[in-house]
């Protein structure tokens, strides 16, 4: 099933700094409550949800090669939320996939075009999961 209403948004400011460009980007999402199933059992609704990702990048020239170097942190608040529930109560207990916990993370890409018009592009990613979730999370309410 899906929310009955899905929001989203981006905001982003660029200004020239250091012989190139630094940048600061914000986004957030928004999920009305839903269920999971068509059963509409309380144990398979998540409650409405906001996630919210920062990134920060510095981009320039240098010897023919632009360079693009980024950091950036998802679901800032570090929210715990499941993207699946499943009711299986008769058993005792409910089954749910959390999604992941706050990320921290970069990437480095570098870029050469050529006077032929080729362009190849190196990337580099890296992440680091900070703040990761207890070994028994308590579930948000689902009201």
């Amino acid at each position: 099933m899906s929310p009955k209403l899905t929001t989203a948004g981006l905001l982003r400011y660029e200004w020239p700094a250091f012989n190139g460009t630094l940048s600061l980007q914000a986004e957030g999402k928004y999920d009305s409550p839903v269920y999971f199933t068509t059963l509409n059992a309380p144990v398979e609704r998540r409650a409405a949800l906001f996630l919210g990702d920062v990134r920060g990048g510095y981009s320039f020239k240098t010897n023919g090669y632009a360079v693009d170097l980024t950091a950036f942190v998802r679901n800032v608040t570090n929210r715990v939320w499941f993207t699946y529930g499943v009711d299986t109560s008769s058993l005792g207990f409910a089954q749910y996939s959390l999604a992941p916990p706050r990320i921290f993370g970069g990437n480095r890409a570098i870029s050469l075009s050529l006077s032929s018009g080729y362009q190849t592009q190196h990337q580099l990613l890296g992440y680091i999961c900070i703040g990761t979730y207890p070994a028994s999370p308590r579930l948000p309410d689902s009201a």
